[in-house]
Formats: C-alpha cells, structure tokens, sequence
C-alpha cells in the first residue's frame, strides 16, 4: 500500500502569510503617507520660488505686482476664483508660470497696488485642510514687498 502525500498550504502556513502580510502593510501605509506629505511640500516650496522670481522680474518690467489690485485663487481641481479659465491663462501670459493642476495644493495670489503701499501675497496650501505639509502647518506663505523684501510664515 502506498500513502499519498496531498501538496498545498496547511491552513497554519497560510495564516502565518496572511499576517506577515497585515504587518508589512500595516508599516507601508503611514511611510507612504509621509512620502507624499513631503512630495507635496516640496513641490508647494518650488512653486513658490517660481512665482516670487516671475513677480519680481514683472514688477522690475511694470512697476507693479500682479494681479493688480486683485486676489486670484486656484484651487488643485482647476476652480479659479474669480471663476473663468482667464485665471491660468492670465498667470501664464503675464507671469510665465504655470500653475499645475490635480496635484493636491491650492494657490492664492495677490497684488496690492497702491501708492505707497505695494506688496504681493502668495499663499499655498494643501487642498486637506488636516493634512499639515510642513512642520509649521498646512500651507506657506510669502509676501513680497516693492524693495524686493521677502517675509515667509507657516500656517
């Protein structure tokens, strides 16, 4: 008589992958999480290298900030507000930066544009509220004044 051994996975053995599964993903979760917080955050401290550069070469070219006397916000889906697709194209025309959708930051620019008192706030943050992207907390910010002084804050 010949015994026949049954291949496959004891019901132990699959429980023991099924665990180490549970606890390789429970690890990868909060490390990704962190990665695309920090993903984030340099992308909101590159894009406000680019526009503070534009806003100064367009002051030195207009003697003025843009947007004049106005506050443009863009939201990450695309919204503008004041809504209209003019809002990008504008900032695109007259800045020469493009403003990239889809990627989880909210821009607010705005030009203060009067005698004496001649400035540009740029505020970026994340479109999650609860999600911090720097240390000091959820978006930055830098004001630009007609000196060429910059001043950043965390809020």
């Amino acid at each position: 008589m010949t015994i026949r051994r049954q291949s496959g996975f004891t019901l132990l053995e699959i429980m023991m992958v099924i665990a180490i599964l549970g606890i390789l993903a429970g690890t990868a979760v909060p490390v990704y999480q962190t990665w695309q917080l920090r993903a984030r955050g340099s992308e909101a401290k590159v894009m406000i290298k680019q526009i503070l550069d534009a806003q100064i070469t367009y002051y030195l070219d207009k003697n003025k900030f843009f947007p004049d006397n106005n506050t443009y916000i863009v939201y990450s889906d695309g919204r503008t507000d004041p809504s209209g697709p003019d809002v990008l194209d504008s900032i695109k025309r007259d800045l020469n930066v493009d403003i990239a959708t889809g990627h989880h930051l909210d821009f607010t620019l705005k030009g203060v544009n009067i005698e004496g008192i001649e400035s540009f706030q740029l505020d970026i943050n994340s479109d999650n509220p609860n999600l911090d992207l720097f240390a000091g907390g959820a978006g930055i910010s830098a004001t630009l004044d007609k000196t060429g002084q910059i001043t950043y804050n965390y809020f």
